[in-house]
């Protein structure tokens, strides 16, 4: 039987909209269904994080190099994509591109909206018949900042400007725009999309595998603060979602706590050809290895304390019981890192964090859907704008409104640190009382953030 991959990026998400991930007051059952029958990551940490209107010009850039060996196995590639979606990677990589269309407003159809485009274009493309593999990514550009959504949808949260005596008659396009209720309508409709494309998945025969998530999430509730924070680094806009589910019981309910970003998807995608289809996959040998099954080898194990060495420096990091090795954020490519025009120069940075590029040498998710790992990462990083960034373990969220240096430590008011999971809203810093913390996060980043000498020129805003 021929194998099927759907994957759905969304260029922003937020967490804070989905029933699945605690939210009681919007009706999202199409991610919902898909999180009860499939499994949740609920550290999803994103790559880079442009925030309201921030200075990033692009959204992550991924390397394509994984998709051509697709290609080679004889694996049909697809990529459709709304016009508006920023997610940067090579279409010559894909054997098929279609640009969907699309338009938000409040005179445009619910079926004409550009996710619901995607859909209609997906639904057509998984229906058809094959005589290959099939890999179709549906490129989205999620929830607007500023959003559309068709007239026949505004009442569907119509409450909750009663309930905040907002007069929206009174607010601007934009205001109107950014109202959650009106997120919320707009995210219902892209739910409701969902669901139509999760019942067309149930329909094709053979194994499937559907990937949802987040590129970015997004501010769904502001949380007043006394000064502005760090890069819009906020847990909000750093924590998008993402899900799982399959018919081929690869994928058994559950969620996990790991922490994830998106450089993990393509190990996991191919590890789903390679170890799913058997001996019999034209993937395997393409990328070697041997299959999980009997007389696989054992993964490695760590013990309870390794001692990592960052030019000269010591850091140590504890374990609580042996566990399977994980990958130290040190192990990831570059990111590019578009300027914003504030920064006093035009181009971009080479800035360290993941990108998608090198495939042998990084985990997949699976051992932590199979309950065989706890974790992946000891540690992840997130680039934000104006040169700021982050790093997330499972129990502190670091932030530096400055690239940190080896040779001065930072200066206090440009640090954050918040306690995760406890503190899910960044309201407490916690930073004077965690020195060592803030300083080995200081000397991780600072290590591994070097200029790259290429440039290219950066755009004007995105947003």
């Amino acid at each position: 039987m021929h194998r099927t991959a759907i994957i759905v990026t969304f260029d922003r998400l937020s967490c804070a909209g989905l029933g699945c991930y605690g939210n009681e007051w919007i009706d999202t059952p199409g991610f919902d269904t898909l999180a009860a029958q499939g499994f949740v990551f609920d550290n999803h940490i994103a790559l880079q994080v442009r925030g309201e209107g921030g200075g990033l010009t692009h959204g992550p850039r991924l390397a394509a190099d994984w998709i051509g060996k697709l290609c080679d196995a004889g694996v049909q590639t697809t990529l459709l994509h709304e016009p508006q979606s920023e997610l940067t990677i090579d279409h010559a990589a894909f054997d098929d591109v279609h640009d969907c269309g699309g338009q938000d407003g409040l005179d445009v159809a619910a079926s004409d909206l550009p996710f619901a485009k995607l859909v209609q274009r997906a639904t057509a493309v998984i229906g058809g018949d094959s005589s290959s593999d099939r890999l179709v990514w549906l490129s989205s550009a999620g929830v607007p900042d500023v959003c559309r959504p068709p007239e026949e949808a505004l009442d569907l949260y119509v409450e909750e400007f009663a309930h905040r005596e907002i007069d929206w008659e009174s607010l601007t396009p934009e205001e109107f725009g950014r109202q959650p209720a009106i997120r919320a309508a707009y995210l219902s409709l892209v739910d409701h999309w969902l669901g139509e494309l999760r019942a067309a998945v149930a329909t094709v025969s053979g194994p499937v595998l559907l990937i949802v998530l987040g590129c970015e999430g997004q501010i769904w509730q502001p949380v007043p603060r006394r000064s502005p924070f760090p890069g819009g680094l906020e847990s909000q806009s750093s924590n998008p979602p993402w899900l799982m589910w399959g018919n081929d019981g690869s994928v058994m309910p559950g969620r996990s706590p790991a922490l994830v970003q998106l450089t993990d998807l393509p190990p996991t995608l191919l590890d789903w050809w390679k170890y799913g289809a058997g001996n019999s996959s034209p993937l395997s040998p393409v990328f070697g290895g041997e299959g999980r099954g009997e007389g696989a080898s054992a993964p490695s194990s760590v013990p309870s304390q390794e001692t990592l060495r960052d030019n000269g420096r010591r850091l140590d990091v504890v374990v609580d019981q042996p566990r399977e090795q994980t990958t130290p954020w040190r192990a990831h490519g570059p990111l590019t890192l578009a300027l914003s025009p504030e920064d006093g120069e035009e181009g971009t940075e080479q800035c360290a964090g993941p990108q998608l590029s090198t495939l042998n040498t990084q985990p997949s998710l699976w051992p932590l859907i199979r309950g065989e790992r706890d974790a992946l990462h000891d540690a992840v990083a997130t680039i934000g704008t104006n040169g700021a960034m982050s790093v997330r373990t499972l129990t502190e969220a670091v932030l530096f409104a400055r690239r940190p240096s080896l040779d001065v430590a930072p200066d206090p008011a440009d640090v954050r640190c918040y306690a995760k999971p406890e503190d899910l809203w960044d309201v407490n810093d916690v930073a004077p009382s965690l020195p060592d913390v803030v300083a080995r996060a200081a000397v991780w980043l600072a290590g591994r953030a070097e200029k790259s000498a290429g440039t290219v020129a950066v755009a004007g805003s995105s947003r």
